[in-house]
């Protein structure tokens, strides 16, 4: 039973200590961030060569895996004739008893060229052989046999932390359960999300490796389904299906190019073909995160199909243009959401031009919603611009799509109308914003005729709260008794959603809407004043904690950030209705803002990120002056 590890998750870090302290600094980060415990002497205090002996291999017994760190140094070797006859040091002891476990073994070696002190360099001659012949059995999986483990050199700090991080991210991965794709697919995929989102968590990391293996089987599938008859491309085909097979990407991807090609320019193949094996590349260049060539495969396929079947190519721009938005929307990428509006907007042009004004208004409506979308995270006068066009095509879209023809999609565009002037009225002044505010409230009030609770309960539901969302702005900027009566519409707007979104059917809408709810509080609260505004501040607080018990870090940042923003606005309001216990509110108030900014960046949600750290440094001011005990309003 001693070989047994413990119920928790540890992972025995196992190296020589002083010259490698940075190194276990880092992968001991990466493996309480993957969910796992690090099981490492940094949490043992000092023993007798007997005891550090017992200790580390009870260490290693109690470990699920063991990670080891070798560098130029072989280390301490303890003195028990008994125990160590052979004076091996203590990370070779642990490595063996490790083996003899039989424990996932990570192993990394420093590289020669690895910048290095004096210090850090074994200055012992008879240590330097054991380590050269503990360097050579540590390379096997069986000390009497050829074969070589798998494992990792590195030749810097930062080299040897991402490739920790991706062993331990795949440690993590494994422990959820099997999957039928090759670790070597699994272990690029975290390399290249570990690139994009190098603070990520367990949660985020398993979310995007559960994606990647939805993309991967579907991309599989998509190449099988792919009928090819001529010889050269059949074996091309098979190239591409061979390297997705073993989890190389790499080879996939350049198979699918050379595929391509060849269909292309064979007169026997047919031209859909070679389009739909551009289609596959564009769809790997994606799963591999590099949207950039994903897009001109796309555009290549569409235009190798535009001149024999131009819905075809349409369709096919189209299936770009989501994909693209989506990979946007999700990785916070600028230039894919730029990539996903042209695409609308030539695809609109073009049903123009051949006189589809129903196809055209369809494509507009999705160019709009796209423009919205890169339009709020942009921020500023871009930003503006960016939904003053979005505006301007969904009144086109209406012109097209009526209420008399088509209700649903009339509803449904008035809806979207709506959003997007309520954004452009948070960031337009004075009368400006008023009106698109009152501009925005129509176009709501206008869904809402269609949008029935009887009939159309979930679209109803969703529009009654972003009608709270407009009419909350426009109380805000009025001020005054009417200021009040339109928060308060604001508020009953909310709570009419949640009869239909409820926690329980409806999980992420109730979050959305219940964080909703906290903002119209919070500004009721303030309107309000006194005892009154106080309870009205204390159920905000309550309904953004709601709200954050769906919206987590992991699986909604973007949300998650924009509750913690709130959340922090509100507390800061409290600290001044409620002086007694100012500086509590103060404090909780600049952690959510602080948690919010680790979200906010001001390359992606530069708006967003402008206002959470005007807020944040107005808290700090505010704590500052509360400690010297002058006055805290500086709102």
């Amino acid at each position: 039973m001693e070989a047994e590890p413990q119920a928790y998750r540890g992972i025995m870090v196992s190296s020589t200590f002083k010259d490698l302290e940075a190194h276990r600094r880092e992968v001991i980060e990466a493996i309480h961030r993957f969910g796992f415990h690090p099981v490492a002497m940094e949490y043992s205090g000092a023993r007798s060569d007997a005891d550090v002996i017992e200790t580390s291999l009870r260490m290693v017994r109690d470990s699920v895996a063991y990670l080891c760190v070798i560098g130029h140094k072989y280390g301490q070797t303890p003195v028990d004739a008994g125990r160590n006859p052979k004076g091996l040091s203590i990370t070779e002891l642990e490595f063996n008893e490790a083996r003899r476990l039989g424990r996932p073994i990570l192993l990394f070696l420093m590289a020669d060229d690895h910048p290095v002190t004096k210090g850090d360099v074994e200055p012992d001659g008879k240590k330097q052989r054991k380590l050269k012949a503990f360097l050579k059995q540590a390379k096997r999986i069986d000390p009497s046999k050829a074969m070589e483990r798998v494992y990792e050199t590195f030749k810097s700090k930062d080299e040897f932390a991402k490739k920790a991080a991706i062993a331990v991210g795949l440690l993590a991965i494994q422990a959820t359960g099997g999957s039928d794709i090759p670790d070597r697919a699994i272990r690029d995929a975290i390399a290249r999300f570990i690139d994009i989102k190098p603070e990520a968590n367990h949660a985020a990391l398993a979310d995007a490796i559960k994606r990647f293996e939805a993309d991967y089987r579907a991309l599989k599938q998509q190449l099988a389904a792919i009928a090819v008859s001529d010889n050269g491309v059949t074996s091309l085909k098979a190239a591409a299906e061979a390297a997705l097979a073993e989890g190389d990407l790499a080879k996939a991807r350049a198979a699918y190019r050379e595929a391509a090609e060849a269909a292309r320019h064979m007169a026997t193949e047919p031209v859909r073909t070679a389009a739909e094996l551009k289609s596959a590349e564009a769809g790997a260049h994606l799963l591999a995160l590099d949207w950039e060539a994903a897009d001109a495969a796309w555009a290549e396929a569409a235009a190798m199909l535009a001149p024999f079947a131009l819905d075809s190519a349409d369709r096919l721009v189209e299936h770009g243009g989501k994909r693209l938005e989506r990979y946007g929307a999700v990785y916070g990428r600028a230039g894919a959401l730029s990539a996903a509006i042209g695409r609308w907007r030539a695809l609109t042009a073009s049903a123009e031009a051949r006189g589809d004004k129903r196809g055209a208004a369809r494509f507009r409506a999705n160019f709009a919603g796209a423009l919205r979308t890169q339009g709020e995270r942009t921020g500023g006068p871009e930003g503006v611009r960016l939904l003053c066009e979005a505006v301007a095509a969904y009144r086109d879209t209406l012109t097209v799509l009526t209420r008399g023809d088509l209700p649903t999609a009339w509803a449904t565009i008035q809806n979207n109308l709506g959003n997007v002037l309520a954004s452009q009225g948070e960031r337009s002044d004075g009368a400006e914003g008023l009106g698109m505010l009152d501009e925005a409230v129509t176009a709501f009030r206008n869904a809402l005729t269609v949008y029935t609770r009887t009939d159309m309960p979930a679209d109803w539901a969703m529009t009654q709260s972003n009608l709270g969302t407009a009419l909350q702005a426009q109380g805000e900027r009025t001020g005054g008794p009417e200021g009040l009566r339109l928060v308060d519409e604001a508020v009953t707007a909310y709570r009419n959603a949640l009869t239909v979104r409820t926690r329980a059917d409806m999980p992420a809408e109730w979050a959305m809407t219940k964080s909703n709810l906290g903002t119209a509080l919070q500004a009721l609260g303030e309107l309000t004043g006194g005892p009154g505004g106080l309870r009205l501040l204390n159920e905000a607080v309550t309904a953004y904690r709601g709200a954050l018990t769906v919206h987590t870090r992991a699986d909604t940042p973007a949300d998650w950030a924009m509750t913690k923003e709130n959340l922090g606005l509100v507390l800061e309001l409290m600290a001044e209705a409620d002086p007694d216990h100012a500086r509590a509110h103060l404090l909780d108030a600049e952690a959510a803002l602080v948690d919010a900014l680790s979200i906010y960046t001001p390359e992606h949600m530069a708006f967003y990120h402008d206002k959470a750290t005007r807020s944040l440094a107005r808290v700090r001011v505010k704590l500052v002056r509360l400690d010297t005990g002058s006055s805290t309003d500086q709102r």
